[in-house]
């Protein structure tokens, strides 16, 4: 299946509609909606008849008619006429379970709670909404970039440890170093300053002689 809408019968209003391959051209959900419902009933105005299916060179609109509602199908060519009239026919049976309350009485034009209903056409064609595999690949590839991201956030890191080992031992051999060198200066400017003092107590003493 290429897209799918649900569309209201007798309004014309396009309930619900979902992509899972992008048509050549695609277009405004209203206008090709009134296009399809058009097609229903200029069918059953001329000849009478309901519409099973509008064939093109390449692919095929199929159509499944409710009393309320008109569920229309394009797939490629090559997936048998028998087998969409069936799937269409699941998805009556799951979409009337679910939303024929809805359809009692006054009709109240709220479409926004059919939204639900794509995971059961999910589950039902087996095949995954365009967007959601828009969104899916875009997690993917945010999940992939978070993921090379940790990866060379943990090598900087790394090298940056390294480097701060590296600095560390360094730190600490310059320390001893240097506390050698104030250690042996500080010896010097006491020997200096003892010396000093030995001169001046010298020259103090042959005064006083």
């Amino acid at each position: 299946m290429l897209k799918f809408w649900i569309i209201h019968h007798p309004s014309g209003l396009c309930l619900f509609q979902q992509t899972f391959e992008e048509l050549p051209n695609d277009a405004d959900p209203e206008i090709v909606a009134g296009f399809l419902y058009a097609m229903t009933s200029l069918t059953t105005e001329i000849a009478r008849q309901n519409i099973n299916h509008i064939q093109l060179d390449t692919l095929r609109f199929n159509y499944s008619l409710d009393k309320h509602y008109i569920m229309v199908a394009v797939c490629h060519n090559s997936y048998h006429i028998e087998e969409a009239a069936e799937l269409l026919a699941q998805l009556r049976r799951k979409f009337n379970s679910k939303y024929a309350n809805y359809f009692h009485g006054q009709f109240s034009f709220d479409i926004s709670i059919f939204k639900n209903f794509a995971q059961v056409v999910e589950d039902t064609v087996q095949q995954e909404t365009l967007y959601v595999q828009y969104f899916k690949k875009r997690n993917e590839q945010i999940s992939e970039f978070i993921e090379e991201s940790s990866k060379d956030w943990q090598k900087i890191r790394g090298t940056l440890t390294d480097r701060a080992k590296m600095l560390g031992k360094w730190v600490a051999s310059e320390k001893i170093a240097l506390n050698k060198q104030v250690a042996d200066q500080i010896i010097r400017n006491r020997q200096i300053t003892q010396k000093k003092e030995e001169e001046e107590n010298g020259n103090s003493s042959d005064g006083w002689v």
